[in-house]
């Protein structure tokens, strides 16, 4: 049997990581929106800057310092789950940075601290294309 320190460390692990995934779920979801349903530039809403940003699934989005981690502090509701807005602060932070962006593609990386250490994170990363305005000839 594990001791419950362990126990408690692997579901910070897992939720770092299901929140890590849950930004780049919401950044492609913006993405195929634009490409496929609204006609909009592939991009739009999905905010881009010298600085990182917090997202969450209700389209909160604000640039942030890339390293002021506290200013994207994640809360929860048993309600509504995980967002900036309501709910109970918890000790997770999620930072978004896009990373090489051109009119073709751009990284993203997803990044989620839950303590002190310099191990206590989740680094989700994700290419994106804009396939849809390729031209067949």
């Amino acid at each position: 049997h594990l001791p419950l320190k362990y126990t408690g460390e692997a579901r910070q692990k897992i939720t770092a990581f299901y929140l890590a995934q849950e930004a780049i779920e919401i950044i492609r979801n913006i993405k195929e929106n634009n490409s496929t349903f609204q006609g909009d530039h592939w991009l739009k809403g999905i905010p881009y800057s010298e600085d990182c940003f917090y997202i969450d699934y209700k389209n909160n989005s604000e640039g942030i310092d890339c390293n002021q981690k506290d200013q994207a502090t994640l809360k929860f509701s048993k309600e509504k789950g995980y967002s900036y807005e309501t709910g109970e602060e918890t000790n997770f932070q999620r930072i978004i940075e896009v990373i090489n962006q051109t009119d073709d593609n751009f990284y993203i990386t997803s990044t989620v601290f839950w303590g002190d250490q310099e191990d206590e994170k989740i680094v989700v990363y994700k290419h994106f294309y804009n396939y849809m305005d390729i031209k067949n000839e």
